[in-house]
């Protein structure tokens, strides 16, 4: 044993001394007001949630004040208490081998294919990749969309900080769109170009979650799959922060598996640094980051015959995450009052469907199909996922546990909440559903050769399924590209081409908010009565509405009104699940059309 000393350092204090003392000031004389007023401009309309953001914010700078003086002192008068094996560790810069625990997490198997050569065809599936994420990129923006822009991505940078009023704010993705509209202008690419930019890079991730369990060409297989996956190009070109969430998820299991192997603190690091930008960019994080802790849990609980490498890692895993927690309030202290209001306070009527009702199984199917290009391919695959899953919970059981714990935490928040859910919540799904379709693929062929005695047909076998299935998830995307996500145009242009001058356009219920944005002069319907004062102004009138399911929920004396006064005359689909764009007309107007 033997003990170091480690004597103050001046020119460490004369750094910090005044570090320190500029947040203490900061925090003790900065007025609420005037950080609003820098942040969001006079008088935002959230200013009282925002007043009580901006001391939580004051309190931060306080802490980080205090922390750095704290750290500091121990820094530099601690004693460290040294093994021979932990000053060894030091100098090495990382900790003790895990040893047994190695065994956890096996090495992928080895491929054929060399390094080299894998990079080239992953480059190629990135580029192919990006290119179909490209096509028709500019079609019509969806509700969503429209209410992402709006509401956040307009702003300046302070004041998307500082608001969280609905939950389109993907804050992270907000401020890298409004970075897009400054450069491009506001249109459709512009706002959507960040998702495609992840989209890509996401194929990568994909890649190296791969790499931990298959071979290079295996894990090629998975990207090639997501390549065309219809969903995945679905999700990139939509302005949301779904695939920047996907990657960033994906990066963050590799490295906490990295980290819980090698133990070394850069990797522990830059876990912590994805994992922030993650909750940043969407809080479903906390879902994933709440997995890896309770997969790093059962490791702990499961495997005890190396204490003194867990307790390494777990001190490391703790610094992290108390990290990951410190930081993350740190950027949402301003908007966290507004937040928890809108949690609190906020109308979630018809938004999304019961979790375990036969709605959402309906439109999850309908979404296996849309992703397969028919129900019969997507049974296959889904049979064939379900054999690699069998397989994976006994080659890599805590592997299926880190992949498996943020989608069932998902759920179970989504319960605690009694929230309507979508089959977006299960996301994190997509790759390592495609994951284990190739896995499936492989322990098919390679039985089938085993059973053959024909051995080296095993890899040929998995690339023939793999190709059967690329193809089908292409076929997919022929019909994709041909609707946008909403076709507000196309119904506004119908509409105008075969109106009289003296009619009137309107819009119901969520449907207004998206068509004043493409056309300012229809007129907003929000309630029966204003459907029927419209009316009585007696010219014919032209009506749109969107989500009739929703519309029943939330406005039922509104969606009867409209079937009792109105004909369905034509309906423009979209890619968006019962996205369709209805366009009616008053019943008298129509029956005199035809008279």
């Amino acid at each position: 044993m033997k003990l170091l000393f480690k004597s103050p350092n001046p020119l460490t204090w004369l750094i910090v001394l005044p570090m320190v003392s500029a947040l203490l000031l900061a925090a003790l004389l900065i007025r609420p007001e005037a950080l609003i007023k820098a942040l969001a401009g006079e008088a935002p309309p959230n200013f009282a949630h925002l007043r009580r953001g901006a001391q939580l914010f004051k309190l931060c700078l306080a802490l980080d004040g205090l922390i750095l003086l704290t750290w500091t002192l121990v820094r530099t008068s601690k004693v460290v208490r040294m093994t021979a094996a932990g000053r060894a560790a030091e100098m090495e810069g990382r900790s003790p081998p895990i040893g047994r625990l190695a065994s956890l997490f096996p090495a992928p198997a080895d491929s054929r294919l060399s390094r080299v050569v894998a990079t080239r065809w992953l480059l190629g599936l990135l580029m192919a990749g990006t290119i179909l994420r490209l096509i028709n990129l500019n079609n019509d923006l969806w509700l969503d969309e429209i209410g992402s822009l709006i509401g956040y991505m307009r702003y300046p940078f302070g004041q998307i900080v500082c608001s969280y009023s609905s939950a389109n704010q993907h804050l992270l993705y907000s401020l890298l769109a409004h970075a897009g509209l400054r450069l491009f202008g506001e249109t459709p690419v512009a706002i959507r170009l960040p998702a495609v930019l992840f989209g890509v890079a996401g194929l990568w991730s994909v890649y190296r979650l791969a790499r931990l369990t298959e071979s290079r060409t295996d894990a090629l297989f998975v990207v090639a799959l997501m390549t065309v996956s219809y969903h995945h190009v679905f999700f990139s070109q939509n302005a949301r922060g779904y695939t920047l969430f996907l990657g960033l998820s994906l990066i963050s299991m590799v490295l906490f598996v990295r980290a819980l192997l090698t133990n070394r603190t850069w990797l522990w690091t830059a876990y912590a640094l994805i994992t922030v930008l993650n909750m940043v960019n969407h809080l479903n994080a906390v879902f994933v980051f709440l997995g890896q802790i309770g997969t790093l849990a059962l490791i702990g609980l499961m495997q005890r015959r190396e204490p003194a490498a867990l307790g390494l890692r777990l001190k490391r895993a703790l610094a992290a995450s108390l990290l990951i927690g410190f930081f993350t309030f740190h950027v949402y202290a301003l908007s966290l009052p507004e937040m928890i209001n809108y949690f609190a306070t906020a109308d979630r009527t018809a938004v999304g469907w019961p979790l375990l009702s036969l709605d959402f199984f309906k439109e999850t199917v309908k979404g296996l199909q849309l992703g397969f290009s028919s129900g019969l391919a997507a049974i296959g695959v889904l049979i064939l996922g379900l054999y690699g899953t069998a397989q994976y919970l006994r080659r890599h059981f805590y592997i299926c546990v880190l992949f498996a714990l943020p989608s069932l935490l998902g759920v179970a928040g989504v319960g605690l909440l009694n929230v309507g859910a979508y089959p977006r919540l299960f996301l994190m799904a997509l790759p390592i559903g495609l994951l284990m379709l190739v896995r499936g693929a492989c322990g098919l062929s390679e039985g089938l050769a085993h059973h053959l005695r024909f051995r080296s047909a095993a890899t040929a076998g998995v690339g023939v399924i793999v190709a059967g299935a690329v193809v089908v998830s292409a076929l997919a995307l022929v019909p994709y590209y041909r609707m946008p996500k909403q076709d507000f145009t196309g119904a506004l242009s119908f509409i105008e081409a075969i109106r009289v001058d003296s009619s009137s356009v309107a819009a119901a219920d969520l449907a207004s908010f998206c068509a004043q944005y493409y056309n300012p002069a229809v007129r907003a319907i929000n309630s029966p009565g204003d459907l029927e004062r419209l009316l009585r102004e007696g010219r014919p009138v032209w009506l749109l509405y969107i989500f009739p399911a929703s519309m029943k929920l939330r406005q039922p004396a509104l969606y009867q009104y409209i079937e009792e006064h109105f004909t369905l005359i034509r309906q423009f689909p979209g890619t968006v699940g019962d996205g369709t764009v209805y366009v009616c007309r008053n019943k008298e107007a129509a029956r005199n059309h035809k008279d």
